[in-house]
């Protein structure tokens, strides 16, 4: 309930950064939706304006 509390280790791997594990997240969104052969508006738009960190 209080997740904003936690620190970024509890989310991250040991030795991953926050910017890998976006990156890595993305791709396997855009690997998902493309094995699917799927369009996700709300996903092409943010990935198009550059909210998703590459």
């Amino acid at each position: 309930m209080a997740s904003y509390k936690f620190k970024g280790s509890i989310w991250t791997p040991n030795g991953v950064s926050e910017h890998q594990l976006t990156n890595s997240l993305t791709k396997a969104a855009e690997n998902w939706l493309r094995l699917l052969q799927a369009i996700h508006p709300d996903f092409q738009f943010f990935a198009l304006h550059g909210v998703y960190h590459r």
